[in-house]
């Protein structure tokens, strides 16, 4: 640890200014590649997705109107509902772009060893743990005093069983080595889980063509066997505990996103030598529009291409749900980078504009806190409810809405005085170190 001319009080306490956290926290006016602000915008979008998502997880098993919801999870909207659980592959994608994006550089500069992964685990975890420790805080002890309703005990209780005996696995990020159908203290946390684990062993993934392939083989094969529909997630069971919340399963969105980096950084580096495909991309707007276009269509696909499966489980066979299960989740991951792809080239200014603009650089930063505290809310809804909920497609979207605006001030709330000072105080601590590296 390196304390330059002041003491470490000062240091410490000043990390917690809220004025200078604020400014951080508002969009840079320069960015230090305008080609990825684009993320920003996909990292918003896909942050709604997951609540909307979780809306309807919880929504359709704490409905009123029982007898309606045979015809509403048949009707053509759904496969939208079912969609949403891509978009935590967008993030695993994003994970892996910029884990690579970084120590493609570090290996560049011949400055990837043993102690920077170390310390860059160590960035990571400093980054994760207290938020994490504050959502696991209120999730568990705060939030029961503010709630009530015929539901609501049951509820209290119910968390503080699996809190008091698997908040540990959170935050060792182990929630998925022993499935309970609870997902540890916070539920949501398994996504968290699974991405530690594959950046603890993306280092030594050599070979990703071959992991990649592998992860496919191997989903196929529990899909076969376990005989799993297309939409195997609404079945919950085996599927969670064998394929959903496994990282040698999930991997594949991760490390296409490693390879889209590599590819990145090695387009930026030979800037003097840029390819003939590259710079007809940049320079023609129908060539942007058809690979944008192709990619969406790949994505749409990808979600309606099973719809008859809504209306009918049985309406594909084993062999095609096997190779569905398998292969839909990297075949989204490469529509989106498609999608993406004339941003990263340098072109796509459209996109730019839409999903790089300051709102949504500002909301981009917000969406780790988000996600640990969006449950919070929509529990609370759920169980203080003294009336039964009643289910149509319009109102759990509406009901996503305000999810949304009661999780946003208390993000605000984490960023600022959570998030942002402890990568302060990093940023402070271990300045030597960096500079060293640098």
């Amino acid at each position: 640890m390196c304390i330059r001319d002041r003491s470490f009080i000062i240091n410490f306490f000043e990390s917690f200014d809220i004025t200078a956290n604020f400014y951080r926290w508002l969009p840079e006016k320069e960015r230090r590649d305008e080609n990825l602000s684009v993320f920003d915008g996909i990292r918003v979008i896909s942050m709604f997705w997951v609540v909307w998502g979780h809306t309807y997880m919880t929504r359709i098993s704490t409905t009123g109107n029982f007898f309606d919801i045979q015809d509403l999870i048949t009707s053509d909207f759904v496969a939208v509902a079912v969609g949403l659980m891509f978009s935590v592959d967008v993030f695993f994608f994003m994970g892996g772009f910029f884990f690579a994006f970084v120590f493609v550089k570090k290996l560049a500069n011949s400055q990837l060893t043993i102690g920077t992964y170390l310390y860059t685990l160590f960035h990571r975890v400093l980054r994760i743990i207290p938020s994490y420790l504050m959502a696991i805080l209120l999730f568990w002890k705060i939030t029961p005093i503010f709630g009530n309703g015929p539901s609501w005990q049951v509820y209290v209780d119910g968390n503080n069983q699996t809190c008091s005996q698997g908040w540990w696995r959170d935050l060792t990020f182990s929630t998925n080595f022993e499935y309970s159908g609870d997902g540890g203290c916070m539920p949501q946390g398994w996504y968290l889980t699974v991405d530690m684990q594959i950046f603890l062993s993306a280092p030594i993934l050599v070979g990703i063509y071959l992991a990649t392939i592998s992860s496919i083989v191997y989903s196929s094969w529990l899909s076969y066997k376990y005989k799993w529909g297309s939409l195997a997630l609404l079945n919950g069971g085996d599927y969670m505990e064998h394929y959903y919340l496994k990282p040698w399963t999930r991997a594949p969105a991760y490390l296409i996103g490693i390879l889209a980096a590599i590819f990145y950084n090695e387009l930026k580096s030979s800037k003097d030598n840029v390819s003939k495909l590259t710079k007809f991309v940049r320079e023609s707007r129908i060539a942007q529009l058809v690979i944008s276009v192709s990619g969406i269509m790949l994505m749409g696909w990808i979600i309606y291409g099973v719809e008859p499966a809504v209306k009918n489980p049985h309406a594909f066979s084993n062999l095609f749900n096997a190779l569905y299960t398998s292969l839909s989740r990297p075949l989204f991951t490469i529509g989106l980078l498609l999608t993406l792809l004339p941003s990263l080239l340098g072109g796509g200014r459209t996109l730019k504009n839409i999903l790089g603009n300051s709102f949504m650089s500002a909301i981009a930063k917000l969406t780790f806190a988000f996600y640990l505290l969006h449950w919070i809310f929509l529990n609370w809804k759920t169980y203080t409810a003294r009336s039964s909920f009643f289910f149509t497609h319009r109102d759990v979207f509406i009901d996503t809405i305000s999810t949304c605006c009661l999780a946003l001030p208390l993000a605000i709330f984490v960023h600022l005085f959570v998030e942002i000072p402890f990568g302060n105080i990093e940023q402070k601590f271990f300045a030597q170190r960096r500079s060293k590296e640098n």
